[in-house]
């Protein structure tokens, strides 16, 4: 028996909300990672850039983001982060 033999053996067993679910997932397995995860990194990066921007007069001058991060995720991570 093939993997997809056995595969489809065990999904029809299934009832069909897990059937949907299994098919979402597989879907996101043979979604480009490129044109998901890249643009969706590109754009959340880009969004927080304009939100600095937008903000940046409620932060005193040379404030620093990336050290204030590194700050609160040493804080709430301790020797993890």
């Amino acid at each position: 028996m093939t993997y997809m033999e056995e595969a489809y053996a065990e999904m029809q067993q299934l009832p069909q909300e897990s059937v949907l679910a299994l098919l979402k997932l597989m879907r996101a397995i043979n979604s480009n990672p490129k044109q998901t995860g890249h643009v969706n990194k590109k754009a959340a990066c880009e969004k927080l850039k304009r939100i600095r921007k937008q903000n940046a007069n409620l932060y005193p001058a040379g404030f620093d983001f990336d050290a204030a991060r590194d700050e609160a995720m040493k804080e709430k991570y301790g020797s993890f982060y």
